[in-house]
């Protein structure tokens, strides 16, 4: 019946198929399947604001390809070029990573130019979304009393004691987490630096416009700067920063130095496969910082904000020390510290950025 001449179709088609020979399957064709390659995000690791400070580093104006007047500005990004070899032994090479390292710098001829024609120079095309940590605070310290020194002498104190802004913050990283968290602390020095030169010229001192030394991850020559809680009570800005090695990965070294000895940051170094110091992770130098105090007293008296960058490993693990440590303080236990933790993050006080 029926199914005698459906069956009978179905085997001259196969016919006609082997008679037709095997498809082939074009460079056309697979690129047509494959999946395009999925964007790589990088956190944008300076701040515009303080670049800006010195008149050298500001891009000035310049005209693109149609003869338009643009403004260029200077981003940096903190890129770990990947490589490494699989379990068989074949190598392998980050796709991102190896491209922009593979690039060529522009030359440095003191033109920031937007066009096309960019002599010495590749050009990398990308867009910019805003990023996990949106509000950043900002605000100065108000005046306490009606018979508060004036703003010039209140800066200089603050400079003194090490504190500014209203509202300071911790940032906790590693590796290339420090990224965002260097962009976060440029940003406020930046604010800091330009109050202090309004000040200057109010009353009337003439002063060299501040800077930071050269970024560097050699530290070689460089003795690590730490600060002990009592150098200063109420630092403005704070930062746990772990990577490996010192001598290797330490990002910005030089910057930290500077900032710590001006008493515009306190750091806490955390190395966890240096063979000069012991064996340290940041979830570890956070629950060890002020005899077990540091992230607890951050947060409950001094109303500060908490911003973490890296790896999601790493994050799950700071947040679960910030959680234990607040639990510690709270009545409600494990509870409170959550729903406070959930409160600061609405406001924009505290906030993870973590990639796998």
């Amino acid at each position: 019946g029926g199914a005698v001449v459906m069956a009978t179709e179905e085997v001259n088609e196969k016919k006609e198929e082997e008679e037709d020979g095997p498809l082939l399957l074009t460079v056309a064709h697979l690129l047509a399947l494959l999946p395009s390659i999925a964007p790589r995000h990088f956190s944008i690791a300076s701040s515009p604001s303080f670049i800006g400070l010195s008149s050298s580093s500001a891009a000035p104006l310049s005209n693109d390809v149609h003869g338009r007047t643009v403004v260029g500005f200077e981003l940096e990004l903190c890129v770990a070029v990947v490589e490494g070899t699989t379990p068989l032994g074949r190598p392998y090479q980050g796709c991102c990573s190896t491209y922009l390292a593979s690039l060529s710098p522009k030359k440095d001829d003191g033109v920031t130019s937007m066009t096309h024609d960019m002599a010495g120079g590749d050009i990398v095309r990308l867009w910019i979304h805003p990023g996990s940590f949106g509000n950043l605070p900002l605000d100065p310290l108000s005046k306490q009393s009606a018979n508060a020194p004036t703003s010039a002498t209140k800066a200089a104190n603050q400079t003194m004691d090490g504190r500014y802004f209203e509202t300071p913050i911790l940032c906790i990283g590693a590796g290339t987490g420090i990224a965002p968290l260097r962009s976060l602390l440029l940003e406020r020095e930046a604010r800091r630096q330009q109050q202090q030169q309004l000040s200057n010229r109010t009353i009337s001192t003439t002063t060299n416009a501040p800077h930071l030394a050269s970024t560097s991850t050699n530290t070689e020559a460089t003795p690590a700067a730490t600060t002990t809680p009592n150098q200063y009570h109420h630092p403005d800005n704070n930062l746990i920063f772990g990577c490996r090695n010192k001598s290797k990965d330490y990002y910005y070294s030089n910057e930290w130095n500077s900032l710590t000895s001006t008493h515009h940051l306190r750091l806490v170094p955390a190395f966890s496969r240096d063979e000069q110091t012991p064996k340290m992770y940041v979830q570890r130098a956070l629950r060890e910082a002020d005899a077990g105090e540091l992230i607890a007293n951050h947060i409950l008296e001094e109303g500060g904000a908490v911003y973490v960058a890296g790896g999601s490993k790493m994050a799950r693990a700071v947040r679960e020390e910030i959680v234990e440590a607040l639990s510690a303080r709270l009545e409600g236990g494990t509870r409170d510290a959550k729903r406070l933790l959930n409160k600061m993050k609405r406001r924009g006080l505290f906030s993870i950025e973590a990639w796998s």
